[in-house]
């Protein structure tokens, strides 16, 4: 499990996007790797800045900070780019500053 606040980058699948009228601008994801899955979320600046990736993309990397607050890890996110924009698809499990989303939680998620 990596610490509260460090700095990641992952690449993932978008699972689900949602931008419910409530949230006022923020914006909710769900990336998936082989091994887990990851609830992201772009404040309204980064969500807008990231819109057409956000609205595009279906493989991303996304760069922030992780965050473990009551038991759940998020990743509050920076900067959000195709895959490929960062590096080719084949390459993304040899980079080693990729993260995989399974060392991001903590081991009671596992099952």
């Amino acid at each position: 499990r990596l610490p509260h606040g460090r700095r990641v980058r992952v690449a993932a699948l978008v699972g689900l996007r949602q931008q419910p009228p409530a949230a006022k601008g923020t914006c909710f994801l769900t990336l998936e790797d082989e091994s887990q899955w990851l609830s992201a979320v772009l404040w309204p600046d980064v969500a807008e800045r990231c819109r057409v990736v956000l609205r595009s993309e279906r493989f991303i990397t996304a760069d922030g900070r992780i965050e473990h607050v009551d038991g759940v890890t998020h990743l509050i996110v920076a900067v959000l780019r195709p895959v490929t924009a960062t590096v080719p698809a084949s390459a993304v499990a040899l980079r080693p500053d990729i993260a995989a989303i399974g060392a991001l939680h903590s081991r009671r998620q596992e099952s």
